[in-house]
């Protein structure tokens, strides 16, 4: 139990798990944008869905650097910040 709680606590992870969670966020966009654009019918084949997978995996993740660096980055260094401010005053 312990070498899981130290392999989780990881600092390094901590970028990674910001953006696995964007992703999370983003996907469903992702896959709504997509298929509200699909103008014919998708028949179904092992390989069309892995390379449907693999696409919306890698276009999610890059939507979710971009949305990470853009939205949740500035939020956490002005929360920094501030509370940086609040600290050094008492």
């Amino acid at each position: 139990m312990r070498v899981v709680n130290n392999i989780l606590s990881w600092k390094a992870l901590i970028p990674l798990s910001r953006l696995t969670y964007c992703a999370y966020l983003v996907h469903p966009i992702v896959q709504i944008l997509y298929f509200a654009s699909v103008k014919q019918l998708i028949h179904f084949q092992y390989i069309t869905m892995v390379i449907y997978f693999l696409g919306f995996l890698f276009v999610s993740y890059a939507a979710a650097l971009v949305t990470s660096l853009l939205f949740e980055s500035p939020v956490i260094r002005l929360e920094r910040l501030i509370t940086n401010k609040f600290t050094a005053r008492e």
